[in-house]
């Protein structure tokens, strides 16, 4: 028998004892305001059993569990089995793996039985009878929030439960193993199963049959290919040597054709040629006929060169009378400007002593003393003024210095007036010496112009070629002549030009004579060669009843090549219908055994499906023997809830009726007839749902185990219930002592704490000691 004898924990979500809490027998009622941990010690039990608890889901994270600021949390729970004592220590981390450790308390101390969370939650599960977590909070926790936990559990979960609490796990082990084997065989959503597997490979081998037949098959069509193929070969040779020797003689006939029309074609060619070329000899003839007539033209032209070295001189003696006449013009008119300067100085120096002129130059008048004089008057004026004189003293010094300033005024004016004379005397004199010279060189400028005019019509009388010229404008002047001969001389050279240029264009043509007379003796004997090659050309000889043609050819060559195609084809063809005969051959021979295999195969198949269907058998029967078993309870829960449920309601309520998927029925005393509980009130529902647990818990307890959960939890059970039907639930607990030894109560309840025998009382998370 299992029974709770105490529990530690340290930060575990609100508890955190001081010290280990006995765990009582008897009826225990545990109480503490909201909050204040109260099912949190249930809880803290689950989770040192399984490492799981009810709230707020049954497999929370590490910060559910640890309190909040925390970093670890401890539950340590000491129970025994039988007369064995164990002790369970679980630690909890936010940032480091959970530990978990299993001890069997003896005489001697602790021996470790297991190390790490899964390994000591299966040694306890084993420890209590193959129970385990969601199996104990079904039979052995009733909550009042989950009083419906076991009516809404699934059929098969529910199954399950029963079958535990039976001690039917060997139904469980088989129907388990049956079921893994149906599912290797039949296969799973998420995997394929052996049969599955095992009929593919029969559906492979048999598609792998049907290619090995059609193959077989193939092979004896291709066979049978391979031998039309070798008879079409060797006709299509024989037929394509025939047609290779006529076109053979064809094309030869055509080439000696072609070659006999390119040879006449290029004879032609060649005598036009020679032709053209003897034509163009002819036109060179008259070409140097003409050159010898435009030479003995320019030859008329030969002097232009003299005659303009001639014109060049008498331009340049020209251009020098030019500028004689010019610098002779300007002494002329030099001259007259000096006449008519002498004649105004002469008139201007009429009246003056040209004596005294001349002899200011030597003589130098004095003006000093009379400045000085001046400037002693003044200042001894200002000194007679600072001395407060009277003004008739200051006055006569003023006065002779005034006299004073004004002969230096006369003395300077009458100088002024004899410079001024003095100038024009000097430049009366300049004047008579630039006309005596001007006269000269008046003189030996005229003498040049007629030299030069001279010479020029010497230089152009000497042009022998405009003689005519000459004497036509004799009269005028050698600047007319130049100009009449200069225009003459333009001409010539224009003519001349235009021979010089004709006779280059003549000699430029006479320059390709030698080649034309070379190009006219090869072309003459290319066009000796090819007559000869003409007559040395055969035409082979036909046969009988071909006369050659263009179109004749084609159609040969065509015949050929079509018969080429064809034969190449028929060759490919055959290359790979025995290559194909290679493959099959190697495919049969490969793939022989493949009817034996399928054979087998199929006998494979056949046997997995007779096993999956003794599999099936064999489940329905295990299914059919513990639904028996399991049937055997349903009236068992039915008598307890007879038992129980007048208890807590007072006797109004005493039969009941439950179907095979425990729905509840309750015998209603008013109605006189069997209600479904729904139909009841919310906390008499509640009375109905709590005595079917007790009742289920009672049903189940597995006395051919040898041992059980002695503990039972009630989660505020009475929290819906009136003061009169909590008494009689507590009396039933009281009573249900001899079936659990340990019945805890977690309750806000105040009064209950004179029906129970023992009180543990909760504050934020700690126990309060009385």
């Amino acid at each position: 028998m299992v029974k709770i004898l105490s529990l530690y924990a340290v930060n575990f979500k609100r508890l955190s004892f001081e010290r280990p809490l006995k765990m009582p027998e008897g009826v225990t009622l545990i109480c503490g305001p909201n909050e204040s941990g109260k099912s949190t010690l249930l809880d803290a039990i689950l989770y040192a059993l399984y490492a799981r608890v009810i709230r707020p889901s049954s497999r929370p994270t590490n910060e559910d569990l640890i309190t909040y600021g925390k970093d670890r949390a401890v539950v340590s729970l000491d129970f025994s089995v039988g007369d064995r004592t164990f002790k369970v220590e679980r630690r909890i981390y936010l940032k480091r793996p959970n530990t978990a450790r299993l001890w069997e308390v003896l005489p001697s101390g602790l021996r470790l039985i297991a190390t790490g969370q899964r390994p000591v939650t299966d040694e306890i599960e084993k420890l209590l009878g193959g129970i385990s977590f969601h199996e104990l909070i079904s039979s052995n926790v009733v909550a009042q929030k989950d009083l419906e936990h076991l009516i809404e559990q699934g059929k098969e979960e529910r199954k399950r439960v029963i079958n535990t609490f039976l001690n039917l796990e060997s139904f469980n082990k088989v129907l388990q193993d049956l079921s893994e084997e149906r599912k290797n065989i039949e296969g799973t959503p998420s995997r394929p199963g052996k049969l599955t597997i095992e009929k593919q490979k029969l559906d492979s081998l048999q598609e792998k049959f049907r290619e090995y037949e059609e193959k077989r098959k193939d092979l004896q069509e291709t066979k049978q290919k391979v031998g039309q193929l070798k008879q079409e070969i060797k006709s299509l040779k024989e037929r394509l040597d025939e047609i290779e020797k006529l076109c053979s003689i064809l094309e030869e006939y055509n080439r000696a054709y072609e070659e006999k029309r390119e040879l006449t074609a290029r004879i032609e060619e060649k005598r036009k040629l020679l032709q053209e070329l003897e034509n163009q000899l002819k036109n060179l003839e008259k070409v140097e006929e003409k050159l010898s007539q435009t030479l003995k033209k320019l030859e008329e032209y030969a002097d232009l060169e003299e005659v303009d070295k001639f014109l060049e001189s008498a331009n340049s003696l020209n251009e020098k009378l030019s500028e004689l006449r010019i610098q002779l013009k300007e002494k002329r008119e030099r001259e007259r400007e000096i006449k008519d300067g002498i004649s105004q100085i002469e008139l201007t120096l009429q009246g003056v002593d040209v004596k005294r002129v001349s002899r200011l130059e030597k003589e130098r008048i004095f003006i000093w003393p009379y400045i000085i004089g001046a400037i002693i008057c003044f200042l001894l004026a200002f000194m007679l003024l600072t001395m407060n004189m009277s003004i008739p003293y200051v006055f006569i010094p003023v006065l002779l210095g005034v006299l004073f300033l004004f002969l230096v005024g006369r003395q300077i004016s009458a100088e002024s007036r004899l410079r001024e004379a003095l100038s024009d005397l000097k430049r009366l004199e300049n004047l008579k010496r630039e006309f005596s010279i001007l006269e000269y060189q008046i003189n030996n400028l005229t003498n040049g112009i007629s030299g030069t005019e001279q010479e020029i019509m010497n230089i152009l009388q000497g042009i022998k070629r405009y003689q005519k010229i000459f004497d036509k404008y004799q009269t005028s002047g050698p600047e007319a002549i130049i100009e009449a001969m200069q225009k003459t001389l333009e001409k010539d050279k224009q003519i001349k030009l235009k021979l010089e240029e004709r006779v280059k264009n003549l000699r430029a043509q006479l320059e390709g004579k030698p080649e034309i007379i070379n190009r006219c003796r090869e072309t003459d004997k290319e066009l000796s060669d090819l007559r000869s090659k003409l007559q040395k050309i055969k035409f082979p000889k036909l046969p009988e009843g071909i006369t050659f043609s263009k179109d004749l050819l084609e159609q040969v060559r065509t015949q050929r090549e079509d018969l080429g195609k064809k034969l190449t084809r028929s060759k490919t063809l055959l290359e790979e219908s025995q290559e194909k005969v290679e493959e099959l051959t190697k495919f049969i021979e490969e793939n022989k055994d493949v009817p034996d295999k399928l054979k087998k195969q199929k006998e494979e198949v056949k046997r997995l499906e007779r096993q999956l269907k003794v599999i099936k058998i064999s489940i329905e029967a295990l299914d059919k023997t513990a639904e028996a078993l399991r049937n055997r309870v349903h009236p068992n829960v039915e008598q307890y809830m007879g038992v129980i449920l007048p208890e807590i309601t007072n006797g109004r309520y005493k039969a009941v009726q439950i179907d095979k998927n425990y729905n509840l029925k309750v015998w209603d005393p008013d109605a006189g007839e069997f209600k479904l509980k729904e139909v009841f009130s919310g906390g008499t529902e509640d009375q109905f749902l709590l005595s079917m647990r007790l009742a289920f818990a009672l049903a189940l307890l597995p006395e051919v185990k040898g041992m059980h959960p002695e503990f039972l939890f009630l989660d505020e059970p009475l929290a819906s219930s009136d003061e009169e039907r909590r008494e009689g639930i507590i009396r039933l607990l009281n009573e249900l002592r001899s079936r659990f030894k340990q019945i805890f109560i977690i309750s806000h309840i105040a009064s209950l704490e004179t029906e129970v025998q023992n009180i543990i009382r909760m504050e934020d998370g700690q126990i309060i000691r009385p």
